[in-house]
């Protein structure tokens, strides 16, 4: 297991929409180790203020009626993660040093259900064999892969967006989230590429299955474009914003002074 390093992501946000996505306090990954505490007692017995456990129960609620929802529900129990509720103004995080999930009650209930989906992600890379190492991947692999988990993080949150609006949810039409664009441009494109190659006539017909992973695909792909493009951006060490990229380079520095930017690339 390698070791991972603080990361203190202050906000992803695309140009015109009103929503944010922020992670704080990522620590090194020894110190993720389980608790063998119930994220539902633990956001009971931990959340501050009048209205903590009910702003929880609420997004767990919705949460159970998408199926990546659901799974993540599944996850944090399995894996004893704690999920507290704060009303800080600092958005939902996850922190790998006390391995607990922050639901920013400032978020409202739509918007931490996605972001709870969008950290479960980060969670589930902690301690995983491949997971990008500061200290020992090169510059290149450390970032690529640093904006890849960023990327998959993301599209779960919106997988989790589209399935509530299928269940019946249409309130979720108006929560905007980074990327939720650019993956739906991506997954018609997919789609509209695998309906040209494919066709009643051709001796390989198409399969609706098949179809819609070859969306899936284009909506990924579309979205870490946009991360490699910097159409989502976080705050750097100097308050401004950063792109992806950029921000996990420049924590890779910081952590090789010696090497200069261009190194391991």
């Amino acid at each position: 297991m390698g070791w991972l390093v603080p990361l203190v992501i202050a906000a992803l946000a695309v140009i015109g929409l009103s929503g944010c996505h922020r992670r704080v306090e990522e620590a090194e990954a020894d110190a993720e180790a389980s608790t063998g505490t119930n994220p539902v007692a633990s956001a009971t017995q931990e959340c501050g203020g009048e209205g903590c456990q009910e702003f929880r129960d609420q997004v767990y609620d919705l949460l159970g009626d998408s199926a990546t929802g659901r799974e993540t529900l599944d996850y944090l129990r399995d894996n004893n993660v704690r999920v507290v509720v704060v009303s800080d103004g600092r958005g939902s995080r996850y922190s790998a040093s006390d391995n607990r999930i922050y639901l920013d009650r400032q978020e409202g209930v739509q918007r931490a259900a996605l972001a709870l989906v969008h950290e479960t992600g980060h969670k589930s890379r902690v301690g995983q064999d491949g997971r990008p190492d500061v200290l020992h991947d090169s510059r290149g692999t450390y970032v690529n892969g640093m904006v890849q988990e960023e990327a998959d993080s993301t599209v779960a949150a919106i997988r989790t967006r589209e399935e509530l609006i299928g269940s019946g949810h249409s309130e979720m039409r108006d929560v905007a989230y980074p990327g939720a664009e650019d993956y739906a441009l991506g997954q018609s494109a997919g789609e509209g590429q695998y309906d040209a190659d494919h066709n009643e006539a051709d001796e390989d017909p198409p399969v609706q299955e098949d179809r819609e992973a070859a969306g899936r695909r284009g909506g990924e792909e579309e979205v870490r474009a946009g991360f490699d493009r910097g159409a989502y951006t976080t705050t750097g060490a100097d308050g401004q914003a950063q792109s992806y990229p950029d921000y996990y380079g420049a924590d890779y520095d910081a952590r090789h002074p010696t090497s200069g930017s261009g190194s391991g690339q």
